[in-house]
């Protein structure tokens, strides 16, 4: 599947979208990495109230499903002095990372845990891959030690995703125990490799977390007000 076709309309993903604050580019910089996650911000706009209507148009889109295209015709209309590289790149960090968020949200689900055991990076492997990501295509991880850091989108235009497997997926792909990574993975001279700078937190999990967070609060302040 291209990315153009990207449309998959998850409630997670939605979620995880509509609940990022909105903050121009100075002021998510100037937030610590690992709290990035929970912003929505686009460099090349500097008024708020543009940034607004980006974002509710982006969220139209994930609500709805829909695609680059529609992006493009939006972009268009606001007559954006941006390149379609740009453009596709604001849709996809917008859209594809709040998908990633939502994947994770599945992910995490008890019944889910429960049958799929391991995790497996899977890159793209094209000529636009970066070889850092490349490197990292078929690892595979115990669920519970899968390094955070590596959670997708790992850079500006990723495109790899983390797949869940269970013990019979594992052994139709040919992975048995020695295959499965422990901790930091490293390339083949034996290098750590590492997520793109900016990128090297699950920004996944710390939305989840404070998603959670903020439930038990509530949770605490009713029950406090009974």
């Amino acid at each position: 599947m291209g990315y153009e076709q990207t449309a998959l309309p998850w409630p997670e993903a939605e979620k995880a979208f509509v609940e990022k604050g909105i903050l121009t580019a100075e002021e998510f910089y100037a937030l610590a990495e690992r709290l990035r996650g929970l912003a929505f911000t686009i460099s090349q706009i500097t008024s708020y109230q543009a940034l607004v209507k980006a974002k509710a148009k982006l969220q139209q889109i994930i609500t709805d499903g829909g695609t680059l295209a529609d992006w493009r015709v939006w972009v268009d209309e606001q007559a954006l002095p941006w390149t379609e590289a740009y453009a596709q790149l604001v849709h996809r960090m917008a859209v594809l990372g709040s998908y990633s968020t939502g994947r994770y949200m599945q992910m995490n689900d008890p019944d889910v845990r429960a049958e799929f055991e391991y995790l497996m990076y899977d890159a793209i492997n094209d000529l636009r891959t970066r070889p850092e990501h490349a490197a990292m295509d078929g690892k595979v991880w115990r669920r519970d030690e899968f390094p955070d850091e590596f959670w997708t989108p790992n850079g500006f235009g990723c495109r790899c995703e983390i797949r869940p497997l269970n013990d019979t997926m594992m052994d139709r792909l040919g992975y048995d125990t020695p295959d499965i990574e422990r901790g930091v993975p490293v390339d083949e001279d034996g290098q750590p490799l590492h997520a793109d700078p900016g990128f090297q937190s699950n920004q996944a999990d710390i939305w989840m977390f404070e998603h959670l967070l903020e439930s038990a609060l509530r949770g605490i302040k009713t029950e406090a007000g009974r």
